[in-house]
Formats: structure tokens, sequence, C-alpha cells
């Protein structure tokens, strides 16, 4: 802020201090000196010098001087602008991996070497394959420390067995097991790194080098079979893909099917020529409502052996995500003293456009938008019809319930009586459809005013 004073803001007033005597000498009259000049002619008793010529010269002279502290001036300006952007450059401090102890102890360097060196080849692994490592880490010292922590760089690297914090006795040596998840990697060359932090001592990076080969392809690329979107999840539907082999698969790959079968997907296979497989993905029955659904499936590799499961996705929307709206609600005591013993409470799922929006500071287009919004999603994604035959509730003692089929969605009637409120804890009704769980609604009973008075003064 100094520097910016000195080199700014003093130009500036240096330049009004020139300015305002220019000015000024413009409107005085002045007497221009004859021996300046050899034409001058000598002027006679009473005869005043042209007011204008004195400001002319006066005025080009001060130009001049002027254009010459404005260039100092701006290049002093541009100076600061250069010194004040590298003085605001943000200064990033590393505080590493170091935790209190460490940071409050001299940082030498760690007494351990990493057998193998720091830079640890663990050649090719492939697309998908788990790949375990020992990297032996030995005190070289004649004392023993403390490994405090390790952290790893990437979650495609685990330690296998993580202390939180171990001893390392003299000439010590600790055999410490990665897992390098190929799955995580894409296939190319890669580094990772694993810091070990001692305590008392500097950091030690160990780096895992290596290279993830890719010994399938597919058609789409993606690995995923997508079945698009279904506005009935019980709606039949098939997806497939294409799975050729690479490399050393080329011509010989064989597939198998899973050992255990999915509960939802069932697989196809097809041999379309000698390693290359068409995977075919048909429901075994209905989904479970979902916006976004998505299975992981693998297909182990008969022939030749030794390598891994080829790992594919199952993809698509059937129907939407529903719940109901409201998730829960209260009745109270004085709600069953007004209605002889019962109260009925309704929950929608989907959206009703007789039940109005509320609306957010007066904006009612932004409702109305919101609401055709809504309308076209419900009723392009999810066939309601096909839910309201669907839905069933798993009711409990003393509540019974009413089904009303909108177009653009389902309102259950709850009704309860107060026996259903025996046990005192809120109740949950779950929905179902198709087999699949859809949503729950919880409904709590809460004290009246009076009681919660009578109870407060107790």
């Amino acid at each position: 802020m100094k520097q910016r004073f000195l080199k700014v803001i003093l130009p500036a007033f240096f330049l009004m201090a020139l300015v305002c005597p220019v000015m000024f000498s413009c409107r005085q009259e002045s007497e221009p000196d004859a021996a300046d000049s050899g034409d001058a002619q000598p002027r006679t008793q009473g005869e005043a010098a042209s007011p204008v010529l004195s400001a002319e010269a006066d005025a080009q002279l001060s130009v001049e001087k002027l254009e010459s502290v404005s260039h100092t001036a701006e290049d002093d300006v541009l100076g600061a602008d250069e010194e004040e952007e590298d003085d605001d450059e943000p200064i990033s401090i590393d505080w590493g991996y170091a935790d209190l102890d460490s940071m409050n102890s001299p940082q030498e360097a760690a007494p351990l070497e990493v057998l193998g060196g720091l830079v640890q080849e663990i050649g090719n692994l492939f697309e998908g394959e788990r790949k375990i490592i020992t990297i032996t880490i030995r005190n070289t010292s004649d004392e023993a420390w403390k490994l405090s922590a390790i952290d790893a760089s990437c979650s495609c690297t685990n330690i296998d067995g993580l202390p939180g914090g171990m001893m390392l006795e003299p000439h010590q040596e600790w055999p410490m097991r990665v897992i390098v998840d190929g799955a995580q990697i894409t296939p190319g060359e890669f580094m990772r790194d694993i810091t070990l932090i001692p305590r008392d001592f500097k950091r030690v990076r160990v780096q895992i080098h290596g290279n993830v080969q890719r010994f399938v392809e597919t058609l789409p690329r993606s690995r995923r079979l997508e079945f698009g979107g279904i506005d009935d999840p019980a709606r039949p539907w098939e997806a497939d893909i294409i799975v050729t082999g690479l490399e050393g698969l080329k011509d010989t790959m064989k597939l198998g099917l899973p050992k255990e079968e999915d509960e939802l997907i069932a697989l196809a296979l097809e041999e379309l020529e000698p390693g290359s497989w068409r995977v075919v993905a048909t429901p075994r029955k209905p989904l479970p409502y979902a916006s976004q659904f998505t299975r992981l499936v693998r297909l182990p590799i008969v022939e030749p052996e030794g390598y891994p499961d080829v790992r594919l996705e199952v993809a698509g929307r059937s129907g939407m995500t529903l719940k109901f709206q409201p998730a829960m609600a209260k009745i109270t005591e004085d709600d069953f003293i007004r209605n002889n013993g019962e109260k009925t409470v309704s929950a929608q799922v989907g959206f009703d456009p007789k039940v109005p929006l509320p609306s957010s500071g007066g904006h009612m287009r932004k409702v109305e938008t919101h609401e055709i919004k809504l309308r076209e999603e419900y009723a392009s994604n999810v066939d309601w019809k096909a839910f309201y035959e669907a839905a069933e509730l798993e009711l409990p003692p003393g509540v019974s319930c009413e089904k009303v089929f909108t177009r653009f969605g389902v309102r259950f009637d709850f009704t309860f009586s107060r026996a259903a409120f025996t046990d005192g804890g809120p109740l949950k009704i779950s929905l179902e459809a198709y087999g699949q769980h859809v949503a729950d609604f919880q409904v709590a009973l809460i004290p009246s005013q009076d009681d919660a008075g009578a109870e407060k003064g107790q």
C-alpha cells in the first residue's frame, strides 16, 4: 500500500501542481524579454506586451513539460501496477501431511529404506484387474521410531491392513501390502503416489508405476447395455452389447455367464464370430421405480484362463423415483375429538394439478411454468394407470386407505382411528409396486395444547 501511494498518488499531485500555474499564467499579462529575440522591436513607454502571444508561449512550454511529466508518471504508474500484481500473487503454503508432532520437530530425513527403490515397477495389469504388491520398508537406524500414517494419492491404491500408527523397531522390516485396482485407472501408463509419514521426520514418497491394458473392446464403447426409458417397470425390454477380445484374446476368447444369477437381470450370450460375442440383457421381473437404474454384471472369460471378468453395466430409466408428498403428517388428540374418533390425512404420489404449488415471492408465472414442466414430466415418464393398479400398501391396524387415480399420479386418503396409536409411537406405512419398495409415509400423534400445558405445569 505504501508503494502504491509513493508511485501512483504522488505523481498525480505533481501534475496538479504544474497545471495550476499554467492556467493562472494564461490569465495574466506578461512582457516578453526583448533580449531573447534579435527581431524584437523596442517598446515605447506605456506600451503593453500582447497578452495573446505571452499566453501562447507559456502554454507551449507548459504542454512540453506536461507531456514529459505525464510520460514519467505513466511509466511510474505502470511500474507500480506491475509490482503490485507481483505483490498480489497468491502465496501457496504446502503444509504437507505433517501432524502436530512433526510440525513442532526438526524435519530431518527419515532413517528408512524402501527395498526396491522409491519407484516401484509393477508391470502390466488388465483393465478391471486387482493386483496386490508388497513394498518392504526397513528402519535403518539403531532406534525405534513411529510411522504415524500412510497417504495414497488415489482411491485405486489401498493399503491392506493400514496401521493407525506403528512403531518400527531398530532395523525392522515391514512388508506393506498395496492393492492396485485397475478398474479405477484409465488404460495406459500410470503413476500413483504413496506417502509415508514418519513422526519427527520428513515425508517419504513412493511411486508406483505400471500400465493398464485393455483386453476387450465393446460396441458401444461405454460398456453399458442401455434399455432407454420405460414408463412402467413391468414393461418388457431388451438391451445388447458386442464384446470382442483383443491381442491374446483375439479369435480365441470364450465368454461365460455369471456363476450367480442376478435377481433382476437375465443375460444371454451369442457368439458372432471367433472371439466376438453379443451379450443380451432382459428383465427377470419388474424393475423398481427409478429415475436412473444401474446394475453391474460380470462375465467370466472361460478361455483362455488368467483374465479378469468383463465388467458391464445395465442402465436405463424405469419410470421415475417416486415419493409421498408430504412424506409425513401430524395428528393431535383434538383431531380425534372433533372428528368422532377418526382423522383423514391425504398424501400424493406424483403430481396433482388441483393442488396449487406454493408461490415464491409472488412470482406466479414461475410457479405456472414449473407446474407445466412437472405435468409433462410426470405424464411422459410414468404410466400412472399401471402404477395405480400395482400399488400396494402395508397398513397397520386401525388404518384404512382409499386410492384415487389422477392423470399425473395417485392420491392416497388415509383414515386413522385413535386405536392405531395405542403404542404411542409414530406409524409407518410402506408403499410397494410389483413387489418393489417405492416409498414410506409416516404419521405421528402429538398431544393437544391442553395436554401439553398440563404436562408442562407438572
